[in-house]
């Protein structure tokens, strides 16, 4: 941040020493927190709902601190104190997306350390909330860095990337869902495996806490598609997948599902996988005549 020069009222030789002092020392304090807290930009909530204090690592602009593009590609916060997650939540991103060509890579931390690994994604222009997974509980830090193919870097004359608009702790989502509005969702357990240009599996990797809801009985599977049709989905769940349990080759609950609904969409309860330890990994290959 570029240094100020604040200029006070009262000249200082009619002002006593402790005076001057106290009055230098709160004009500092002024200047080093409009450098860090006082985010404005977006607003960080816990799993409760309640507004975070959280400060930027970087240097954008107050005002900016979620606005990225030429010159900003990335940015660190870090809270003022350690929030919790509870079992089965996850740290949702809300980002506007305003230019094409991007990568993004985010992720959560549990301490003031710029994570090492991080989440990538690359998203269509629009509006996304990103779910990223916290292995340890503990929520301290986010990080979120952009990069823009060399193609595309010109096709807004310079102008904004994307902007962060929220970061909230909600309850866990694992898959993919476009609302049809310009609104996607997408957790950072989704996989996808496209043939002849097409997606026809997605495959979920079960969080190292487990797939349980916030509430208790509330773990689904929801599926959408586009076209009736008399082909099937199948859907696979491993079992003992979690970590620290033990994997039979083979072992696991497969369940065949026709795409011939009226309404096109579906609800499973997880429960309908087997007792709720045994979750593991689940696949779902999909029949190309149905437009999942």
């Amino acid at each position: 941040m570029p240094l100020k020069i604040i200029r006070l009222p009262v000249p200082l030789a009619h002002i006593g020493r402790k005076s001057a002092l106290a009055i230098i020392l709160a004009a500092i304090g002024i200047l080093v927190s409009s450098c860090g807290r006082g985010t404005l930009a977006f607003t960080w909530y816990s799993a409760e709902g309640k507004a975070l204090a959280f400060r930027q690592q970087g240097s954008f602009p107050r005002g900016e601190e979620g606005s990225f593009g030429p010159g900003r590609e990335k940015n660190f916060y870090v809270l003022d104190k350690e929030t919790k997650i509870p079992q089965g939540s996850m740290v949702a991103a809300e980002i506007l997306i305003e230019s094409p060509g991007l990568t993004i890579r985010l992720a959560p931390g549990s301490d003031r350390t710029e994570p090492r690994s991080r989440s990538n994604f690359r998203l269509s222009p629009g509006k996304a909330i990103i779910y990223l997974s916290q292995d340890s509980g503990n929520l301290r830090s986010f990080s979120i860095a952009f990069s823009q193919d060399a193609d595309s870097s010109g096709s807004r004359g310079g102008a904004g990337w994307a902007k962060l608009e929220s970061l909230r702790v909600v309850p866990g989502f694992h898959g993919m869902e476009d609302s049809g509005d310009g609104l996607l969702r997408i957790s950072d357990s989704l996989a996808l495996r496209t043939r002849e240009g097409r997606i026809d599996t997605w495959s979920v990797t079960m969080p190292s806490r487990g797939w349980r809801g916030s509430r208790e009985g509330e773990s689904a599977l929801r599926i959408a598609w586009s076209s009736r049709s008399k082909a099937e989905f199948t859907i696979s769940m491993r079992q003992g997948a979690r970590p620290g349990m033990a994997s039979v080759e083979g072992s696991g609950v497969t369940l065949r599902l026709k795409a011939a609904s009226a309404t096109m969409r579906a609800l499973i309860p997880l429960a309908a996988f087997g007792p709720e330890p045994t979750w593991g990994d689940l696949s779902i290959s999909a029949p190309a005549e149905a437009g999942a």
